[in-house]
């Protein structure tokens, strides 16, 4: 076993420390990785928001506010453009990580010895 440089006040200390016995300093870096499943169920939730949200929209702003008569098969066809409009926008989002629950880990960063 050897050692190895603090990752914060850049002492040597032993390979196996989990923190710096000098500063304190965490020297196991944890994981910037999401994972799949988590991402996948924000993913559906935030579809689920977006369609609803849009659907409720596009018929209000047609049967309220322009006084247009929607037939069933217009409304089924709106819930059905709203749905996939929603669908790409959380997939977009959940891969950039903009919406809450889908952001990757920081991690801390540390100075140079």
């Amino acid at each position: 076993m050897g050692m190895v440089f603090c990752r914060g006040c850049g002492k040597e200390i032993h390979e196996t420390a989990p923190m710096c016995p000098h500063c304190g300093a965490p020297q196991i870096i944890p994981s910037t990785k999401r994972s799949v499943g988590k991402l996948i169920a924000w993913g559906l939730l935030w579809t689920l928001v977006f369609s609803t949200i849009i659907s409720t929209f596009v018929t209000g702003l047609f049967v309220n506010i322009l006084q247009v008569a929607v037939s069933q098969p217009t409304i089924d066809f709106i819930s059905r453009i709203s749905t996939m409009i929603s669908l790409w926008l959380s997939i977009v989002l959940v891969i950039l990580g903009k919406l809450p629950g889908t952001r990757k880990p920081q991690v801390p960063t540390v100075k140079e010895p």
